[in-house]
C-alpha cells in the first residue's frame, strides 16, 4: 500500500482552548518554515495521482497547517449576512434623517455627490479590508487584536500614526453616540407629543435614554449581539417605506415647482418648496452631513475581526453600501422634492406629527437608533479598556465601571451640545474624512511599498505579489485630494456655524417647548 495515501482534511472543527492553542502553535511553525529555500524540501512523484507532492514530513506539516487555519479563522464568528447587516445597522439610520437637509444644503447636485461618496466609501472599505488581510496574513498572531484599525496605522507607517489614527476613531465613534442618543431622544419627544399635550423637557428625555441604553454596552464584541444587528436593519428599511409614503401623501398637498418663494402665493394655497441655488459654502456643508453617513467605516475592522472568514469582507462592503445607498436616495430625494430648501434636521421632525404612519416611522427608526447605539458603543469601549489594560474576562467589574464612565460622558455632553447638526458637520468634514477618504488609501499603499514583493492574497505559494499598478495609484491620490479639499471647506464652514447652535441644556433643563435639538 501507498505510505503517501491522503489525509482527510475534513475533520470536526475544535472547541477546546488547548487544541485552539495548539493549532495556532502549529500555524505559526508552518509559517515559518515556509520561507526556508525551496531546496531543503524533499519532492516525490505521487504515482497513484500523477502530481509533485512533498515528503511525509512536510505533508504532516501541510496537514497541521489546514487545522491550524481552519481554527484561527474562527468557528462562532459573524457569518457574511451577519457582517452586511451588522454595516447596515450601524450607519444606515442617522444619515437617512440627516440627507434631506444636506440635500437642501446641496440642490439636486446632492444626488451625485451621495453616489460618488457611496463609491469611495466602498472602495476604500474595500482597500482597508484587503491591508487588514495583508498585516494577518504576514502577522497570524494578530488575529485577536481588540482594536485593528490602529494596528493597520502602525504596520503601515510607524507608532505615530497609531496614535493618530486612535484619537480619530474614538473622537467618530464618541460623536456618533453622540448623535445617536439626541436623534433618539428627539424622536422620543416627538412620540409623546403624539400621544400626550402635557409638556416634556426635551432634556430629561435626553437623559432617560442615556440611562436606559447603558446596559447594551455590556457585550463584549459585536458577534455576542446579531440579533441587534438584524433588528436595527430591518426597522431601518421598514421605517424608510413609511417615511416616503408619508412624504408622498404630504407631496400632493402641495403646489410645488422649482421657482423661488417670491411667487406672490395665495396665502390659502399650501405653500411651495423652496430650491435655493447652491453656493460653495452650502455644498461644503452638505458635503460634511454626507461623509457622516460613513462615518461606521471607521469600525470596519473591528467588524471584520470578527468575521468567520474575514476574507469575504469585500462582498460584505459592496453589499450593505449598496443597500444602504438605495435606503437612503429614496428617503433624501422624495424629502427634498417635496419640503426644498425648508427642510428640518431630521426629516421626522419635518412630516406631520399627527399622522399613524410618521408615528410608525419615528417608532421603527427609533429602534434602529438605539440598537446601532449598542453597535457604534461597543468598538469604543474594546479600545478605552485596551488603553488602560484591561482583561475583560478577569477584570469584569473595571470594564463594566469604564463602560458606565464612557455613558456618562456621552449623557453629559449630549445636555451640552443638543444640536445634532452641528455635530454631523463638524465632525464628517474632521475625522470623518480623515478615516473614509485618506487613511485607507495611504494606509494601503505604505503597506505595499513597505512590503514590497512580500504581500500575498494568500499563503499558498503560488499566489501572486500584491502590487499597485499606475492607475490605481493616481486613483487613490485623486481620492485623498477630494476629501482634504472637502474636508477643509466643510469644516471650515461648520466651525462658523458652531458659533449659531442652541444653548446648552444645563441653562433650560426643564424647558418642553421648541426642544433644542433644531
Amino acid at each position: 500500500m501507498n505510505q503517501h495515501k491522503r489525509f482527510n482534511f475534513n475533520r470536526p472543527r475544535m472547541s477546546s482552548r488547548y487544541q485552539y492553542l495548539s493549532a495556532r502553535c502549529a500555524f505559526r511553525e508552518f509559517y515559518n518554515r515556509t520561507t526556508e529555500p525551496l531546496s531543503s524540501r524533499v519532492s516525490f512523484l505521487d504515482s497513484n495521482e500523477g502530481r509533485v507532492g512533498y515528503s511525509t514530513f512536510d505533508f504532516e506539516e501541510r496537514k497541521k497547517f489546514r487545522e491550524a487555519r481552519q481554527t484561527v479563522t474562527k468557528t462562532d464568528g459573524l457569518t457574511v449576512v451577519g457582517a452586511i447587516f451588522f454595516i447596515i445597522g450601524e450607519m444606515a439610520g442617522s444619515g437617512i434623517l440627516a440627507l434631506p437637509k444636506a440635500f437642501s444644503n446641496a440642490g439636486w447636485i446632492g444626488i451625485p455627490m451621495l453616489i460618488i461618496c457611496c463609491a469611495i466609501a466602498g472602495y476604500e472599505g474595500v482597500k482597508l479590508g484587503k491591508a487588514w488581510q495583508f498585516i494577518l496574513y504576514k502577522f497570524p498572531d494578530l488575529r485577536e487584536v481588540r482594536d485593528p484599525y490602529p494596528v493597520i496605522a502602525r504596520e503601515s507607517m510607524g507608532p505615530f500614526m497609531e496614535k493618530v489614527v486612535k484619537v480619530c476613531v474614538y473622537i467618530t465613534l464618541f460623536s456618533v453616540s453622540l448623535v445617536l442618543l439626541i436623534l433618539s431622544a428627539d424622536n422620543i419627544y416627538n412620540f409623546i407629543a403624539f400621544l400626550t399635550d402635557k409638556p416634556v423637557p426635551f432634556c430629561g428625555i435626553i437623559l432617560i435614554v442615556g440611562f436606559l441604553l447603558a446596559p447594551f454596552g455590556f457585550f463584549s464584541t459585536p458577534s455576542d449581539m446579531p440579533w441587534v444587528a438584524y433588528t436595527a436593519s430591518a426597522s431601518t428599511f421598514i421605517a424608510c417605506i413609511f417615511i416616503i409614503s408619508q412624504t408622498a401623501i404630504e407631496g400632493k398637498d402641495h403646489e410645488w415647482n422649482s421657482t423661488y418663494l417670491e411667487n406672490n402665493l395665495d396665502e390659502c394655497s399650501p405653500p411651495r418648496p423652496v430650491f435655493v441655488s447652491p453656493c460653495v459654502t452650502s455644498v461644503a456643508s452638505a458635503f460634511g452631513k454626507i461623509l457622516f453617513c460613513y462615518g461606521g467605516m471607521s469600525v470596519f475592522p473591528t467588524i471584520q475581526t470578527d468575521m468567520k472568514r474575514p476574507q469575504k469582507f469585500s462582498t460584505v462592503v459592496i453589499v450593505s453600501l449598496t443597500a444602504i445607498l438605495l435606503m437612503m436616495l429614496p428617503v433624501s430625494i422624495a424629502g427634498y422634492a417635496v419640503y426644498g430648501s425648508d427642510v428640518e434636521n431630521n426629516i421626522l421632525d419635518q412630516l406631520d406629527n399627527h399622522s399613524l404612519m410618521t408615528q410608525t416611522a419615528n417608532v421603527l427608526i427609533t429602534l434602529h437608533l438605539l440598537f446601532a447605539f449598542a453597535i457604534v458603543q461597543n468598538p469604543l469601549h474594546q479600545g478605552a479598556e485596551a488603553a488602560l489594560g484591561l482583561d475583560p474576562v478577569s477584570q469584569k467589574k473595571k470594564c463594566i465601571a469604564v463602560r458606565l464612565s464612557i455613558m456618562v460622558i456621552v449623557i453629559l455632553t449630549a445636555l451640552l451640545i443638543p444640536d445634532f447638526g452641528v455635530i454631523l458637520d463638524l465632525v464628517g468634514s474632521t475625522t470623518v474624512t480623515l478615516n473614509t477618504f485618506i487613511f485607507p488609501s495611504l494606509f494601503y499603499m505604505s503597506l505595499v511599498r513597505k512590503y514590497k514583493g512580500e504581500l500575498k492574497v494568500s499563503n499558498h505559494e503560488d499566489a501572486e505579489t500584491v502590487s499597485i499598478g499606475k492607475p490605481e495609484y493616481v486613483l487613490h491620490i485623486i481620492i485623498m485630494i477630494i476629501g482634504i479639499i472637502g474636508g477643509v471647506i466643510s469644516g471650515k464652514k461648520a466651525i462658523s456655524s458652531g458659533f449659531e447652535m442652541k444653548p446648552p441644556c444645563f441653562k433650560n433643563f426643564f424647558i418642553s417647548p421648541g426642544h433644542v435639538s433644531h
